[in-house]
């Protein structure tokens, strides 16, 4: 299917993404970029040739630029921000070069390979013109998000949208493209999945089509087939609507601030993970967030990136990484799959050997014996890959994306700035948000027998507990509630 019809394309889309990178580059490094810069832009654009890649990247950055314009905000799942296309575009917020400062005013960069994260760096002072510094990077391969060979990995776009947002989004891309260029995928757990047609094509050609009762944002048709049967030929777009931006929207309207605010090394903030006042901080309030954050002596950003994807992944901390971190440190754990996929090229291990790993153990079957994974664990063990290494790898039965998790972990360390800085609408918006109006009129004596009650049930952590939970700390703190 894939050689009998043509790609998505957008017309000019080589120049305008070319194009629009260079400038970006300029803004940020300045005339006389550093060869790193000008390297990872490079190969990125050799994975490129003679895929319709760059259509897919500019359809995602005229997307963005028009859903910010109007005021909403996005975030892209998956691998798409492994990229640092992505971040030229302004698609992602997140920088996949390694950890540096740069200077916005005189582009002075240094780089600093210590450092796991940008944001682990501390404050400084630009030695050439005074500035302060901004610290950046997060060390993402471009592997993991676009394979070893030029379309060896097809680009996804799925996004997260302020809730509200989706039907402006859908009707730009009707607008951009044309009514009869995007149909809603039949897609029974993705009523969200629209398919977008390449020109001189009928959907027709790839599959039947069915007109909907009512238009959907201005969309008419329906796929009969589910979009995963049908992304080989026609362009997928998942926009997922994600309630996360709507509280953190609420608590900038009340604190007058804006998102550029919030200093993502800030001690004040880190020192909430240290002394785990995280309640109202989603994966940090309760189990494997909380269990792995009470282990640990530091916290920095890239370690919240790292207990995030403990907590995503499967089998990653329980029967893993809990037993290993008694003798390793913290950051040799496995998190993520960008982890693994640089970790065994420090040891030695060839690129493709360590992407294919990489790759076997983000489906779990590194632990499943086959004559691919004996040759795989052969070449770890030749190229001196500590044993102890090799079995946490086989033991792990699903790996996260460390550019989705970056993504998220922002999200919430945002929350957990409002809580540092403004308390009481954080407690506010939090406590509305876990619906915990039923609960202010019961005595602090009432609340505890109520969470013992529910303490006692074998489940995770549910809304209403954790809403008695935040309110009973919101009252130790005289923190003025009114919901």
């Amino acid at each position: 299917m894939e050689q009998s019809y043509q790609k998505f394309t957008l017309p000019g889309a080589d120049e305008d993404l070319v194009r629009i990178c260079k400038e970006r580059i300029r803004f940020l490094y300045g005339i006389d970029q550093p060869g790193l810069v000008t390297e990872r832009f490079q190969a990125e654009l050799a994975m490129m040739q003679g895929t319709n890649h760059s259509s897919v990247y500019m359809l995602v950055h005229h997307l963005t630029k028009h859903l910010h314009q109007k005021g909403y905000r996005t975030l892209m799942r998956g691998t798409f921000g492994s990229a640092f296309v992505s971040f030229l575009l302004e698609i992602t917020e997140e920088n996949p070069l390694p950890a540096h400062y740069r200077c916005p005013r005189c582009k002075y960069t240094q780089w600093m390979r210590s450092a796991a994260s940008g944001y682990d760096l501390p404050a400084d002072i630009c030695p050439h013109c005074g500035r302060e510094l901004y610290g950046d990077g997060h060390d993402l391969s471009y592997e993991t998000c676009m394979g070893l060979v030029p379309g060896a990995q097809e680009p996804y776009v799925e996004m997260n949208l302020t809730p509200g947002a989706g039907a402006t989004a859908v009707r730009y891309l009707v607008q951009l493209l044309g009514e009869d260029r995007v149909a809603r995928a039949c897609e029974w757990n993705n009523p969200v999945c629209f398919m977008l047609l390449p020109e001189g094509m009928k959907f027709e050609d790839v599959t039947p089509i069915t007109e909907l009762d009512s238009p959907v944002y201005g969309v008419r048709k329906q796929t009969v087939l589910p979009g995963y049967e049908l992304k080989s030929v026609l362009q997928k777009v998942l926009l997922l609507p994600l309630d996360t931006f709507d509280y953190v929207s609420e608590l900038h309207h009340l604190t007058n601030t804006k998102p550029e605010d919030i200093c993502y090394n800030d001690p004040n903030v880190y020192r909430l993970f240290r002394e785990l006042d995280t309640l109202g901080i989603p994966e940090f309030s309760s189990g494997v967030g909380r269990e792995i954050l009470g282990r640990l002596d530091e916290v920095y950003f890239s370690d919240l990136v790292h207990i995030s994807g403990m907590v995503h992944g499967t089998d990653v901390w329980y029967d893993n990484g809990e037993n290993l971190l008694a003798e390793h440190p913290f950051h040799e754990l496995i998190g993520d799959r960008n982890d693994i996929f640089l970790t065994l090229q420090k040891y030695g291990v060839d690129r493709e050997t360590a992407y294919a790993v990489a790759e076997t153990v983000r489906k779990g079957k590194l632990g499943i014996c086959s004559k691919e994974t004996i040759r795989l664990e052969k070449k770890l063990c030749r190229a001196g890959v500590p044993q102890w290494y090799i079995d946490s790898m086989k033991r792990i039965t699903y790996l996260f994306s460390k550019a989705h998790l970056i993504a998220f972990v922002k999200l919430y360390f945002s929350l957990a700035w409002f809580k540092c800085y403004y308390p009481k609408e954080f407690y506010t918006v939090t406590l509305q948000d876990l619906g915990a109006e039923e609960f202010l009129h019961y005595s602090n004596e009432a609340l505890l027998q109520k969470l013992e009650t529910m303490e006692r049930c074998d489940h995770y952590k549910d809304k209403p507990q954790e809403a008695i939970e935040l309110l009973l700390e919101a009252r130790r703190r005289n923190i003025p509630l009114k919901l």
